[in-house]
């Protein structure tokens, strides 16, 4: 009798367990709140956002931090009001079109650090994920219907990477976008191109979790260069090289879109003028007259224009590397960006989620190649602090376990008795 009131104890304890988690394994949901960083090299983020601060890598990628810069005011910034959550342990999730976004008009920074960039400017508008309309109509490269899931075994579950051209083939693996790049057995020519010197390697994080979500922009901005290889006097040529244009959101950017998708951006031809001036704060405050042909016509001289071959990979809570090769004159110098993502949410899924999407372009006719990196920082909430196991917590656990194992001990003495 005491035996079968022991397993009884031991019963009703596992059928409460099992309904606990029946229940987390319903919809739940969640507040969004989130920050989206676009690297494009070491020091260039889109949009700028304040320009490159220099900033301290460990443990600080919720901030932005890839290398050692960060954008001085933060992200791109999210939010939705309802984020439903499926599963547990880990929980999946589909961010709704429009979530993040930003439109602060026009914002100017310097770049002190490279010597042949002054400053960069930039008057972009940001929204992802795109809609389905947008999607269709905007890039058709986008699955049309595709919502911006994220789950375990992405690699597998999600159609942004097994479906077109080049579906993702394992969880891990190394791509390059022509013959450069070292040791990258899993790299494809993507576009023809040969000489493109990049690799883009992911290491999966547990579970294999991740997903698919793409930004848009629209609007316009400029590099503004000197030209090394063109001195007019003893001054040096001076040109701002348009970034973008246009006023429909019709330039896709490649990170976190799909495994291996590919795009191209046309780059605007540049006046080059003789020389230019700064301000205090490094910014071009104005530059000389234009250079222009001998003749009669007196033409302008121009930088050609330009295309931007860039190629992109999905998100993921694993460990994204990029690396370039490009020639600085006669040097050949590599960069490298590496970000790790984490899953810091409770099994039903709240908390904090990083994570990262690497990437990597080609300039065609200035043969410079540089690497891209993608960051997301996702907090979910349903208004009420997460529960922890602390030491109170752990004691009741433990008091639970004892009483349980004394009623079965009980019970088989009993019985011998």
């Amino acid at each position: 009798m005491n035996v079968n009131r022991g397993l009884k104890v031991v019963l009703g304890a596992l059928l409460v367990a099992s309904l606990t988690f029946a229940g987390n394994a319903q919809a739940k949901d969640f507040s969004m709140t989130g920050q989206w960083f676009q690297n494009r090299g070491p020091l260039i983020d889109i949009p700028i956002n304040g320009g490159p601060t220099v900033c301290f890598p460990a443990g600080t990628i919720k901030t932005g931090c890839v290398g050692f810069f960060r954008p001085a005011t933060g992200g791109i910034p999210g939010s939705a009001a309802t984020v439903s959550a499926m599963g547990v342990n880990p929980a999946s999730f589909t961010i709704p079109p429009g979530a993040f976004g930003q439109a602060k008009g026009q914002q100017s920074t310097p770049v002190a650090i490279v010597p042949t960039v002054v400053q960069l400017v930039t008057a972009f508008t940001l929204s992802g994920p795109p809609s389905p309309a947008q999607a269709t109509a905007a890039v058709p490269t986008f699955l049309a219907a595709q919502p911006a899931v994220f789950q375990s075994n992405a690699h597998t579950n999600d159609p942004g990477q097994t479906a077109g051209a080049t579906p993702r083939a394992a969880a891990n693996f190394a791509w390059c976008p022509g013959v450069g790049g070292p040791a990258c057995p899993a790299g494809t020519a993507a576009t023809g191109s040969t000489g493109v010197q990049g690799i883009v390697s992911y290491t999966a994080g547990p579970n294999v979790f991740g997903g698919t979500m793409g930004m848009l922009i629209k609007g316009t901005g400029a590099t503004s260069i000197i030209l090394t290889t063109l001195t007019i006097g003893t001054t040096m040529g001076f040109a701002h090289l348009p970034i973008a244009g246009g006023t429909g959101f019709m330039n896709p950017q490649a990170g976190g879109v799909s495994y291996a998708y590919a795009n191209s951006v046309m780059l605007g031809a540049a006046t080059i003028y003789v020389g230019h001036s700064t301000t205090g704060m490094g910014l071009v405050a104005g530059w000389g007259p234009p250079l222009t042909t001998g003749g009669p016509a007196m033409s302008p001289v121009l930088v050609p224009g330009d295309t931007n071959n860039n190629w992109g990979f999905p998100w993921t809570t694993g460990t994204v590397s990029v690396m370039n090769t490009e020639m600085q004159g006669t040097m050949s110098q590599t960069g490298t960006l590496v970000g790790q993502g984490t899953d810091e949410r409770t099994a039903a899924g709240k908390g904090s989620i990083v994570m990262v999407a690497g990437g990597t372009s080609h300039r065609v006719m200035s043969t410079l190649d540089f690497e891209a990196l993608e960051v997301v920082v996702l907090n979910f909430s349903d208004g009420t602090p997460t529960p922890s196991m602390g030491p109170a917590g752990l004691a009741t656990v433990a008091t639970l376990m004892a009483l349980t194992a004394g009623y079965a001990i009980r019970g088989r003495f009993g019985r011998k008795n």
